[in-house]
């Protein structure tokens, strides 16, 4: 896992992005398979947005999918971009780019953070960037 310092070194193309604590949190404790850590990071009615399955709403709900889904997953965030200030809201996006590691894959990832203006997450959306070749062999 890369450190704050490593992290930091990251650029971005709109925006040098300063890693927000929620996102690095998420990101250690991911790996740390710290799940209710992780959860806990959410708003209460927060979201988790896996790829090719349903939206997980909710701390205890996203703990629970986190550790039946992501046990043995290393996940390497790579670089930070603040996308924009949300309309009608006080939330920020923040568009990270990485890869997941597996024992029996990587694949790069991108994970799209909204932090409220408490700084929790109120949604991440997760996608594979990966063409259906590479997805094809997953199976």
């Amino acid at each position: 896992m890369a450190t704050t310092a490593d992290l930091s070194e990251g650029s971005a193309p709109l925006e040098k992005c300063c890693w927000p604590q929620p996102i690095l949190s998420y990101f250690d404790w991911l790996n740390q398979n710290k799940f209710e850590q992780v959860a806990e990071l959410f708003a209460v009615a927060g979201v988790l947005v896996p790829p090719f399955e349903r939206a997980i709403q909710g701390r205890c709900a996203i703990a629970q999918y986190l550790s039946d889904k992501a046990a043995d997953m290393t996940v390497v965030p790579i670089e930070c971009e603040r996308s924009h200030n949300l309309e009608a809201t006080d939330a920020i996006a923040y568009l990270i780019r990485g890869n997941v590691k597996t024992s029996a894959f990587m694949v790069n990832v991108a994970w799209r953070f909204e932090l409220n203006a408490a700084s929790e997450i109120t949604v991440v959306r997760v996608k594979l960037l990966a063409t259906l070749q590479e997805l094809i062999k997953f199976r």
